[in-house]
């Protein structure tokens, strides 16, 4: 077989896959290319290695861990234990680990798109790149966020093994599907509304709901019913947890008056200081400069 008829043969894989993809990993590389791998920790991640240094067991918190009282997320810790183990005696770990993570999160964003829209890829790439710095505030990039990023990942991951299983049933497809859905659960809890609202896809695809809609969203309803019980009985049973938790959260009715500033914020204000940024820094517009060339 010729290289004109392998290539002829795997073109849908190349053209579909493996250039958006790798255009994706050109535009997050292109983020680094002004500073290089120098970053470092703003405030928690030098505490968090000065633990990890002692031995702490960061890997999964529980009730009866040094960091107990975060066991309602048992994971949390978990990219900052694997970004410090690639490298104890600096941050390049967590650049690598957290330039991963954004590759991640594009290269999932893109597939669920795509499969969303099969015939847009050219909106599915944008969407991912956009998806990566979203919201598009300097906050996207310190490794303080880096378990946050880690959920985001995990999360688009699954819902797009989701979509995978509806198209095509596969015992293993819906064990990867869980896996995924339960490490972002368990990373941060925050994600539980959007795992709450996802079903609504299956409507979308199934255009009406279905008996088959009903059973694929009980499957997926499991994994949040288990780490929403293991919360519940995490703060009935340790009082230490609850008031921690209780002394960091918002009371209902300020979080009601927040909302509108937190939407304001996500759709303008991010992006107003993200555009700022970009017009003070020529160096920027490098990783604007790739994704149009990829996209065109």
């Amino acid at each position: 077989m010729s290289l004109r008829d392998w290539l002829r043969q795997r073109a849908p894989f190349l053209t579909g896959t493996v250039l958006p993809v790798g255009g994706i990993v050109l535009i997050v590389l292109g983020f680094w290319l002004p500073f290089g791998f120098r970053t470092t920790g703003l405030i928690e991640e030098w505490g968090i290695n000065a633990r990890l240094a002692q031995g702490w067991q960061m890997l999964f918190v529980d009730v009866g861990s040094p960091m107990g009282a975060h066991a309602i997320r048992p994971l949390t810790f978990l990219p900052f234990a694997a970004a410090y183990a690639l490298d104890p005696g600096s941050f390049l770990g967590y650049n690598l680990l957290h330039m991963l993570i954004l590759i991640g999160k594009g290269s999932f964003a893109f597939a669920l798109v795509r499969r969303l829209l099969p015939r847009h890829e050219v909106l599915a790439f944008t969407i991912a790149v956009l998806f990566i710095i979203y919201p598009g505030s300097t906050g996207v990039f310190p490794f303080r966020a880096i378990n946050v990023h880690a959920m985001v990942m995990f999360y688009v991951a699954s819902v797009y093994l989701l979509m995978l299983y509806w198209d095509a049933p596969r015992w293993w497809r819906l064990l990867l599907l869980w896996g995924a859905l339960l490490m972002s659960l368990l990373i941060y809890e925050s994600v539980f509304p959007a795992v709450a609202l996802t079903p609504f896809l299956l409507v979308f695809r199934a255009r009406g709901l279905t008996r088959r809609v009903i059973t694929l969203s009980l499957l997926w309803w499991l994994m949040p019913l288990i780490a929403g019980l293991r919360i519940v009985l995490i703060l009935l049973t340790t009082p230490s947890t609850a008031l921690h938790q209780t002394q960091h959260a918002m009371q209902f009715d300020g979080l009601l008056s927040a909302i509108p500033g937190m939407l304001l914020h996500s759709f303008w204000g991010a992006w107003n200081e993200a555009l700022s940024g970009l017009r003070s820094a020529g160096t920027l517009l490098i990783p604007a400069a790739v994704s149009a060339a990829v996209v065109l």
